[in-house]
């Protein structure tokens, strides 16, 4: 080969080999530059990332409070379903007592009917003892008059007896003269 055509393809391979070299370090530049905003982005990333672990922490106890809110919530429901329980075995005491309150109402009604009848039957006993006092009263007056035909009679039965005790006496002294 020819010296000019080594030569100049020396000189090429060196200007090649210069210009790849400084290629090289302001490629070399330019990732290290790059790099470097790299290293700038990985440490903004480990702040955000740690920020997040901060907000992560701060979640993770939110949802703590939450749980016991919803633990909280829970027991006031089971306290309300307790709650509720007793309003319907209240509720079932007043309708039983309402259904008594029936019961007794019903049986004032008979009472009072009843009341009514006896109330009826005092009144009629009422006039039967008003009708009554006149017939005593007569019957007293009866019984009056009664008194004295009776004193009157007894005396005139008295009166009577002692006459017959006189005949008696007579024919029983009669009698004893002529037998003895």
């Amino acid at each position: 080969m020819d010296k000019d055509l080594i030569t100049y393809l020396d000189e090429r391979f060196r200007e090649s080999a210069q210009q790849l070299a400084s290629f090289r370090e302001e490629t070399n530049g330019r990732f290290d530059e790059i790099n470097g905003r790299f290293e700038g982005t990985d440490r903004r990333f480990d702040e955000i990332n740690g920020r997040f672990e901060g907000i992560d922490r701060r979640f993770d106890e939110i949802n703590g409070r939450f749980e016991g809110t919803d633990r909280r919530f829970d027991e006031i429901n089971g306290r309300f379903e307790g709650i509720d329980r007793r309003f319907e075995e209240i509720n079932g005491r007043f309708e039983g007592t309402d259904r008594r309150f029936e019961g007794i109402n019903s049986r004032f009604d008979e009472t009072n009917s009843s009341i009514e009848r006896v109330e009826e039957g005092v009144r009629h006993t009422q006039v039967m003892v008003e009708g009554l006092r006149g017939e005593v009263q007569l019957l007293a007056e009866k019984m009056g008059t009664f008194d004295e035909k009776l004193v009157a009679h007894r005396s005139e039965l008295r009166k009577e007896i002692g006459e017959v005790k006189t005949l008696l006496h007579l024919s029983y002294g009669d009698l004893n003269r002529r037998i003895g």
